[in-house]
């Protein structure tokens, strides 16, 4: 993972117009190299490059830059979280996991967690990650 580089964050939009801007001089260089730059064909040829350069641009990043929260069958060992902030009303909060921060809300009948604690993830309802009881200490 690029540090710094979340998903739809002003650095990704940044490298995205980057990419964006990059294929569509060249395109257009290409076309004013072949003296083709009126030619309706060729720069709907252009075009369609362009925006297969985005779709793999968009795809590249984001697999530099991926959400690893999945939590779905095969998914190895239980996920543990470090509360970051929140749980103060005694249901939602902040954790962070494999170095992203989530919103999270806890489980019915789990404890309040104490801000810097470790709890164990559940399940994930859309970017919402619920969460439950600590983990259990190994001796």
């Amino acid at each position: 993972m690029v540090p710094g580089l979340r998903r739809w964050s002003l650095p990704w939009w940044l490298v995205m117009a980057g990419m964006t801007g990059s294929l569509g001089t060249a395109s257009a260089a290409t076309l004013w190299w072949f003296d083709l730059l009126r030619d309706g064909q060729a720069i709907a040829m252009a075009l369609g490059v362009i925006i297969i350069g985005d779709v793999l641009a968009a795809i590249g990043l984001a697999m530099i830059a991926p959400t690893r929260i999945t939590l779905r069958p095969g998914e190895r060992g239980p996920a543990i979280a470090t509360v970051v902030a929140g749980f103060t009303d005694g249901r939602h909060g902040r954790v962070r996991i494999h170095g992203e921060t989530w919103p999270a809300r806890l489980a019915d009948g789990a404890p309040v967690p104490p801000p810097g604690g470790h709890i164990l993830v559940q399940d994930r309802d859309g970017l919402v990650l619920i969460v439950g009881q600590p983990p259990q200490q190994r001796h």
